[in-house]
């Protein structure tokens, strides 16, 4: 009986590598059919044959070949439904590749692309409980299997897939990541940003923001001023790039860098540096290589992305700033922007729509004058109006009234603005002065709040 079960045992063996060879089949549903067959049969075979097969599989995986990626899909959805137990064994091998597909990109309008990463989504959804409670228990695999790709894949979208793996696996880490975990990753990472931008490398730049997000004051603790002040050089250069999509993510790494350590000559150079790419912007005398080859309509749907991201950048790391007279310099350029007829009215919206958020989290050490912001917010609503943008208009006097309500925070002079909040159209189709009055705030006997 043993003797007729070991015979048993190596027949479904070699059947069972003869069907791995049908997972790589040319035609889609024949491989679908062989990966379906083989996870019948895994709970019988020998665990070398399913050693041999998850080997397979991950050499697939990581395959330049889009079918021998889907291949291997077809085989772990298989596998997932059918025999789920042999697969948890081989999770810490399987659950960095599968993440990392999850994280393709998808072309606009290409529905294939969008399919692609869907169905790889539903895999991922199937083999993990949630992705936070993955990146928890895999933390350590996903990091290496992350920084290997970084490192040694010679395929730029990969390794573009593997940076936005990066910032979705620090994301969902949060404030988990300790100073020196931080400390450890950035060495590893920061020097990759030297060099050419490949396609896709700006995905990388991202992915360093994310882990200043994530660990900013813990990395403050752990690193010498040196290191502080290298790692700011590095951010500077790559912010000052002129390919403005890439660039634009430096901006936004610095902006991350300064507000979450909190670093406020970080802020300093981002309020010149901005400035000058605002004067760039706007200057139609400023040369620009990229300019050539793209009509009217695109170059300026391109530059004024690249301004909305400047003032994102900007307003986020004015967080960083706790000293009043700072403060106060920031303050002034955000006026001058908002007062800008010329700036782009995309830009303008993110601006306010940061500043909204701004407004309800900033910790100053004392009260900080914004008499001039709320000026200019004002007038900034009464442009929306006219330009037929009554959404931005209401998110200016959204500020406003959050601004108005942190006493703690902000001091205005009410009444100067008095005269001008009684006239405004926009003001008083919204209500905002009598809720203003009710709050007391604006009084004929009183110059503050």
């Amino acid at each position: 009986l043993f003797s007729n079960t070991l015979i048993i045992l190596n027949n479904i063996d070699k059947l069972f590598n003869a069907l791995i060879a049908g997972t790589r089949d040319r035609n889609p549903s024949v491989r679908k059919q062989f990966a379906s067959a083989v996870s019948y049969l895994a709970k019988f075979v020998s665990p070398q044959s399913f050693e041999a097969l998850m080997k397979t599989v991950l050499k697939d995986l990581v395959a330049d070949d889009e079918s021998m990626k889907q291949s291997a899909k077809h085989v772990l959805k298989s596998l997932s439904a059918n025999c789920s137990e042999l697969l948890q064994g081989y999770s810490k091998l399987v659950i960095p590749y599968v993440f990392l597909e999850t994280c393709q990109t998808v072309v606009r309008g290409d529905e294939a692309s969008k399919k692609r990463r869907e169905e790889w989504c539903d895999l991922w959804n199937e083999i993990v409980p949630s992705t936070e409670a993955a990146v928890r228990m895999y933390n350590a695999e996903i990091i290496a299997f992350i920084i290997d790709i970084l490192q040694n894949n010679d395929i730029w979208s990969v390794r573009a897939q593997a940076a936005r793996m990066l910032t979705e696996t620090v994301g969902h880490l949060q404030d988990r990541m300790s100073g020196a975990d931080a400390a450890s990753l950035l060495s590893f990472i920061m020097p990759m940003l030297s060099g050419r931008i490949w396609p896709g490398k700006e995905n990388l730049v991202t992915a360093v923001a994310a882990v200043f997000s994530c660990a900013g004051p813990s990395l403050r603790a752990v690193w010498t001023e040196k290191e502080t002040e290298e790692v700011f050089g590095i951010l500077c250069r790559e912010a000052s790039k002129k390919k403005m999509e890439y660039a634009a993510a430096g901006l936004l790494a610095t902006s991350a860098f300064a507000q979450a350590l909190p670093y406020p000559k970080a802020v300093e150079w981002l309020v010149e540096k901005v400035a000058d790419n605002v004067r760039k912007a706007l200057d139609p005398s400023e040369d620009d290589d990229e300019q050539e080859e793209e009509d009217n309509s695109t170059r300026e749907a391109r530059i004024a992305e690249f301004m909305v991201q400047n003032m994102i950048s900007l307003v986020k790391a004015i967080g960083a700033y706790s000293k009043v007279e700072d403060a106060s310099v920031a303050i002034g350029a955000l006026c001058v922007y908002l007062g800008n007829d010329r700036l782009f009215w995309k830009a303008k919206q993110a601006l306010v729509t940061t500043l909204l958020e701004l407004s309800s989290s900033w910790q100053p050490q004392s009260v900080v004058n914004v008499t001039t912001l709320i000026e200019a917010l004002l007038m900034a609503a009464e442009e929306m109006v006219n330009q037929q943008r009554k959404s931005i208009a209401m998110q200016c006097l959204s500020v406003i009234s959050k601004l108005a309500q942190r006493k703690d925070a902000f001091t205005v002079h009410w009444n100067e603005l008095k005269k001008k909040f009684e006239t405004s159209r926009v003001v008083q189709e919204s209500g905002m002065f009598d809720d203003l009055e009710s709050l007391t705030l604006i009084t004929a006997n009183s110059d503050t709040q």
